[in-house]
């Protein structure tokens, strides 16, 4: 079952092609996609979100993306205008923000968020990039902790 049409060309006669193109990128990208309406649902998702929620996409499909990222859409709607007749974005402010978001069973790990419309859309759709930041987290720690060792030259430093 191919699922509901997200990517529209915007001519009278939609083609599937379109859909299955966006669709067929979005499994290419090594970062979890998620695919909201206007009321914060998940309409689509790729394999990589799967793999990093650690959900089904029929787990994932018709959740509410904040469940995943809790806070998502705090303002991003009021970073977007639309066109009050088509529903369509206009124009978005871009720019990517530092969250936790939430597993299944219920962990938290650092993330990067960008959210953006879906502007060839005909329906009110944003299309959110989740990228795990726990590795890069770490490693600032680490660093961190080693230029602290090498300052203190090993000392405890009270």
């Amino acid at each position: 079952m191919p699922g509901p049409r997200v990517f529209d060309s915007g001519s009278t006669k939609p083609s599937p092609k379109d859909d299955d193109s966006f669709r067929n990128t979005l499994e290419l990208l090594p970062f979890a996609i998620l695919v909201t309406n206007q009321h914060g649902e998940i309409v689509l998702v790729n394999a990589a979100s799967e793999k990093l929620f650690g959900s089904s996409r029929a787990e994932l499909i018709g959740a509410s993306a904040d469940a995943l990222v809790p806070g998502l859409r705090e303002g991003t709607h009021d970073a977007v205008q639309y066109d009050a007749a088509s529903g369509r974005a206009l124009r978005a402010q871009s720019g990517s923000r530092d969250v936790f978001a939430r597993r299944k069973e219920g962990t938290e790990f650092p993330a990067e968020v960008t959210i953006n419309p879906l502007t060839s859309s005909r329906k009110a759709l944003m299309l959110t990039v989740v990228i795990d930041r726990t590795e890069r987290y770490e490693l600032q720690r680490l660093t961190a902790a080693g230029a602290l060792r090498t300052l203190t030259r090993g000392r405890i430093v009270f």
